[in-house]
C-alpha cells in the first residue's frame, strides 16, 4: 500500500513560544535554543529515509512567522478531497492553521472548519486505519473537543472512534501501526482501550517513562517503524521486533526541543488514492 506524506522543511523553526502550562517538553528544555542546521540535517534525513522506503513526498513551503509549521500535522487532517482545519487550544499557533487552510483551498480540497468554542489539533489527535476503515480521534489532555467526534463523521463519512488520553496529543501518547495499538499504560482510558479493542485493534500496553522524548512519536512504511533516537530507543525497538517489524532509529533531538518528534513532522494524506496529485 502506498503512503503519502506531508512534510514542511524547519526553515523559520524556533522556540518563539513558552506553552510549559501544559508541555513539559518547553519546561525540560528551556535552556536550550534550537540548532536551525542541525534540525535541517536531522529533517532531511527523515524525508529521504521516507522516499528510499517508497512513500510519495510532497513539501510544504515554509512560512517566515511560522515558527512551528515544521510540524506541519497539527495545522490540518487530510482525508480523500476533504480537509479538516484545526482550531489551536493556544491563539499563537492558529496562524498555522490559516496558512494550511489557503494551502488547501488552492490544492482544490472540500474544507471544513471547527467552530469557534472548541479545539481540534489535526493529524496529531486523529489517525486513519488503513485496516479497519476507521478514525481513531484522542480528546482530553488540553487538547481537541470530544465533540469534534461527531463533526468528523458527519463531514468524512466514516466512522470516528473518540479515544480520552491525559496528556498532550494522541501520537505522543498512542501509535496506531497496523491492526496494534501500542499506548502507555495510564495516558489513555481503559474504556477507550475497552472500545479500540471492539473495534478489531490488537491493544499493546507499554511502560509510560516511554512516551519521555517522544518515545511513540513514530510512524511507519511497510514493515519498518521510524523510532525516534533517545533513551528508549532500545526498548522500543524490541518491542516492534518481537511484533515482527524492522526498525530504524532517526535522529530528532532538535525537534525534542518544543515537545515534537518523526509523527509530529509528518502529515499523512489518507485515501490521496481518490483525489490529483498536489
Amino acid at each position: 500500500m502506498e503512503r503519502k506524506f506531508l512534510l514542511s522543511p524547519p526553515i523559520y523553526y524556533e522556540k518563539a513560544y513558552d506553552f510549559s502550562d501544559d508541555n513539559d517538553f518547553y519546561v525540560r528544555y528551556r535552556d536550550r535554543e534550537v540548532n536551525r542546521l542541525e534540525a535541517w540535517k536531522q529533517w532531511a534525513h527523515i524525508v529521504t529515509r521516507y522516499m528510499e522506503k517508497g512513500a510519495r513526498i510532497h513539501i510544504v513551503e515554509a512560512s517566515e512567522g511560522l515558527s512551528e509549521l515544521t510540524f506541519v500535522g497539527d495545522s490540518i487532517f487530510l482525508f480523500g478531497k476533504k480537509a479538516v482545519i484545526s482550531r489551536f487550544r493556544h491563539p499563537e499557533r492558529q496562524k498555522e492553521a490559516a496558512y494550511m487552510k489557503e494551502w488547501a483551498l488552492r490544492k482544490g480540497f472540500e474544507i471544513m472548519e471547527i467552530p469557534e468554542g472548541y479545539v481540534f489539533e489535526g493529524n496529531a489527535e486523529a489517525f486513519y486505519s488503513h485496516y479497519l476503515d476507521v478514525i481513531i480521534m484522542g480528546y482530553g489532555g488540553n487538547r481537541t473537543s470530544i465533540e469534534v467526534a461527531d463533526m468528523l463523521e458527519d463531514f468524512l463519512g466514516v466512522r470516528v472512534i473518540p479515544v480520552e488520553k491525559f496528556d498532550f496529543h494522541l501520537d505522543v501518547v498512542l501509535f496506531l501501526l497496523k491492526k496494534y495499538v501500542i499506548y502507555a499504560r495510564g495516558k489513555v482510558s481503559e474504556e477507550s482501550i475497552e472500545r479500540l479493542n471492539e473495534a478489531g485493534f490488537k491493544t499493546i500496553p507499554v511502560p509510560p517513562h516511554l512516551i519521555e522524548d517522544l518515545g511513540l512519536n513514530s510512524t511507519y512504511i511497510g514493515n519498518t517503524v521510524f523510532v525516534n533516537d533517545s533513551r528508549n530507543a532500545p526498548e522500543l525497538k524490541k518491542i516492534y521486533l518481537s511484533l515482527g517489524f524492522d526498525v530504524e532509529i532517526v535522529k530528532t533531538s532538535e525537534f525534542h526541543l518544543v515537545g515534537g518528534g518523526v509523527k509530529c513532522l509528518t502529515l499523512e494524506h489518507y485515501k490521496f488514492q481518490k483525489m490529483p496529485d498536489l
